[in-house]
């Protein structure tokens, strides 16, 4: 079975954060895991806000950045998912950007494994909620 990886799970697999322990499980499982490509982007840039706050060293992020990309088996084009995040983000309430891992675990027919409480939240109830593990639950 696969299972859709978004970048609140994939960066604490480098970097020191709540949650770190069970994240880093993920990648010793036996699951496929896959992201939207989307996924290289959004790390990225939350490396460099961490580097920027001083919370992340600026000479880790290279090998940082490996990290996440090798951890995924696959990636998904984000074209395949754009259409799908634009539909679910106008009627979630929420950004296309969270949306687009929702879509490619749909599209798969997969889970998706979060850490964003924000989006769990706004799918309680709904039926993409089947669909969702949040990292620390």
């Amino acid at each position: 079975m696969s299972l859709v990886v978004d970048a609140s799970v994939a960066v604490k697999w480098v970097v020191e954060e709540h949650g770190r322990p069970a994240a880093r499980l993920i990648l010793l499982g036996d699951e496929e895991l896959v992201a939207p490509e989307f996924l290289l982007v959004e790390a990225s840039n939350v490396l460099r806000s961490k580097v920027m706050r001083g919370q992340f060293p600026e000479e880790d992020t290279t090998a940082a950045y490996d990290t996440i990309r090798s951890g995924i088996d696959r990636f998904v084009p984000d074209e395949a998912l754009a259409s799908e995040a634009l539909e679910l983000s106008l009627r979630l309430g929420h950004s296309a950007y969270d949306c687009v891992y929702l879509a490619c675990a749909r599209q798969l027919d997969a889970e998706l494994i979060t850490a964003d409480q924000k989006l769990v939240g706004k799918l309680r109830g709904l039926p993409e909620w089947s669909r969702v593990r949040f990292l620390t639950a």
